[in-house]
């Protein structure tokens, strides 16, 4: 990913439009480069654009948005980012200035707005005083803005219809991406050696970056709750611990008259994790209970994904056991003589 910005007289539409269509042929000629494409914005950027659409055959239902995403985009921006087309075509080299206005919506969008028949062929248009665009493609559903967000109808111009000059070039390459970094640039400035390049990234790189905050409060509630793991260990050790010193007398009898350290041992186990199995239930109910206010903040899993809940509900279950079972080891050690004179 490397980002442009046109200024001057090289921003005007006509110039831009040629420098930006030439830029790709070079890049695209590079060994290595499997595929090549422009956007205004790249996906996961936080940024977006809205605009309210009027499409053919649809009446908005009262106090229905439809305000939707957008993006402008080259050819090869969708084989670039590896977005498969469902459906018609790509934007193509006779998708230009002065051409009939052309759009691809994603999957939502055709469902949403474009029922009835194919959505291929069908019109609509970006601006109420806007040409026509008639729908020649329908690609993926994706992520646009982040990716917490749910599935949202999103629709793309191509850039030679819409100029802006600036822009985000995009390469897709064979190996390792960085070793074309010098080979993009020159041919960037192979054009125009004044031009600025900023916001030089790999696709990965990009991906770390949009979910740096989220990976920090992963992090940090993965450290609150990994306190609250020891401190729920140590409480329930503390109370497994007090329990068997105030029952020391009653071992003491119970081993007097035949018990076994194996029974000893087996007897506090199993009410410590009584009571641990009975909080488990209530903890899983309030866990469950509290899914609809951490639905925004997972990506990738269900808010009560069974495995979740079953490894974290073992995972305690394990702790809790072994802060069970140290102190009925030493309750099972327990001398019948010390512990019957024990007050």
């Amino acid at each position: 990913i490397a980002r442009l910005e046109l200024r001057g007289d090289e921003a005007k539409a006509e110039r831009g439009q040629l420098f930006y269509r030439e830029l790709q042929e070079r890049v695209s000629s590079l060994a290595g480069v499997r595929s090549v494409g422009l956007t205004r914005i790249v996906p996961l950027s936080g940024g977006g654009m809205r605009r309210t659409v009027y499409i053919d055959g649809y009446e908005p239902r009262p106090g229905e948005d439809t305000e939707i995403n957008s993006n402008m985009i080259s050819a090869g921006y969708f084989e670039t980012m590896r977005i498969p087309l469902v459906a018609g075509r790509d934007f193509g080299t006779q998708d230009v200035k002065g051409a009939p206005g052309v759009v691809i919506v994603n999957e939502e969008f055709a469902r949403r707005y474009l029922r009835g028949g194919s959505p291929v062929g069908k019109f609509l248009r970006a601006d109420s005083e806007g040409p026509p665009l008639e729908v020649v493609g329908i690609v993926r559903d994706g992520k646009y803005r982040n990716l917490r967000e749910d599935t949202l109808p999103f629709f793309y111009l191509p850039l030679a219809q819409n100029y802006s000059p600036g822009v985000a070039l995009l390469v897709r390459a064979e190996g390792e991406p960085t070793a074309l970094l010098q080979s993009v640039r020159g041919e960037i400035q192979g054009l125009n050696k004044n031009l600025p390049v900023y916001g030089i990234n790999t696709l990965e790189g990009h991906l770390a970056a949009a979910l740096a905050a989220d990976r920090m409060i992963a992090v940090l509630l993965s450290v609150f709750g990994g306190a609250a793991l020891l401190l729920a260990s140590v409480g329930i050790y503390g109370v497994m611990s007090y329990m068997v010193a105030q029952r020391t007398r009653e071992i003491g009898i119970r081993m007097a008259l035949g018990a076994r350290a194996g029974d000893i041992l087996g007897m506090v186990v199993r009410q410590g994790m009584t009571l641990v199995c009975v909080g488990g239930v209530l903890g899983l109910a309030a866990a469950l209970a509290a899914t609809r206010f951490l639905r925004s903040l997972l990506y990738g899993v269900s808010a009560t994904d069974p495995l979740t809940f079953a490894g974290i509900a073992l995972l305690l279950a394990a702790v809790a056991l072994l802060a069970c079972y140290l102190p009925a080891r030493r309750a099972a050690k327990v001398d019948p003589m010390v512990a019957l004179r024990y007050e």
